[in-house]
């Protein structure tokens, strides 16, 4: 069974062979974590043990490219590696579904 982004509206599966990369709640952080809680329109008093055994993905669509930074490996400089910033907050509604809504 695979995952599928927990963002509303999306339902983009977390496969092998996708394009996209798929990020974890960050559960360390509370205060983050409350601001991801937010926008992905879950309850924010949900327990943080509840978080961790649900293991919610987000999507890459619903982040900027400012959210992310490259790897700056030394060794292995190819492929390049981008990591989502440790501030970042998904907000974005993917293109796909600003497109079918317009054609709705």
């Amino acid at each position: 069974m695979g995952r599928i982004c927990v963002f509303p509206n999306c339902s983009s599966k977390m496969t092998r062979w996708t394009p996209r990369s798929f990020h974890r709640l960050p559960l360390r952080n509370q205060d983050l974590l409350k601001l991801w809680l937010v926008a992905l329109k879950i309850d924010v008093n949900t327990p943080v043990r509840t978080l961790r055994l649900a293991d919610h993905r987000v999507c890459s669509d619903h982040f900027d490219r400012d959210d992310y930074c490259q790897s700056n490996r030394k060794r292995r400089p190819t492929p390049k590696h981008f990591f989502l910033k440790k501030t970042a907050v998904p907000r974005r509604q993917s293109f796909l579904l600003k497109r079918k809504i317009l054609v709705i």
